[in-house]
């Protein structure tokens, strides 16, 4: 939800080149930050490809993110229909 804390997870910056979180996405969806609805997918998927890449499949987090993944994707479809 919010931007990972670097001294709490040692490492985090040598594997992930380009963090986002839910906070910033929200932060710039309210200051008009995103040109289009492609820009803002771009920074939701790197969440969850971040998440994937930095967590283990089967860990608490990486569950976590693969059921909110399906979730985002199932409700963006409805959004688009």
């Amino acid at each position: 939800l919010t931007p990972v804390n670097h001294k709490a997870v040692p490492g985090y910056r040598k594997v992930i080149k380009k963090p986002v979180d839910f906070s910033t996405i929200r932060e710039k969806l309210i200051t008009n930050q995103y040109s289009n609805w492609e820009t803002f997918i771009v920074d939701v998927n790197l969440i969850f490809e971040n998440c994937e890449r930095f967590n283990e499949d089967d860990s608490e987090i990486g569950r976590a993110d693969h059921s909110m993944r399906i979730f985002f994707d199932k409700r963006w479809a409805e959004l688009l229909m």
